[in-house]
């Protein structure tokens, strides 16, 4: 059986993150492959590096 759960060492997205994702998904509104791997390179984008 596959064991279940994150990872050790996986962090939450921040409420900023989870912020900008929402704004990013509003904007370009995705429905298909195509839309989401726009929204993600927009979303990358603007995201801080930590």
């Amino acid at each position: 059986m596959a064991r279940r759960g994150r990872r050790p060492g996986y962090h939450n997205y921040s409420t900023d993150e989870l912020m900008l994702l929402c704004t990013v998904a509003d904007k370009h509104k995705p429905l298909g492959e195509n839309m989401w791997e726009a929204a993600a390179l927009e979303y990358n984008s603007k995201r801080s590096r930590n």
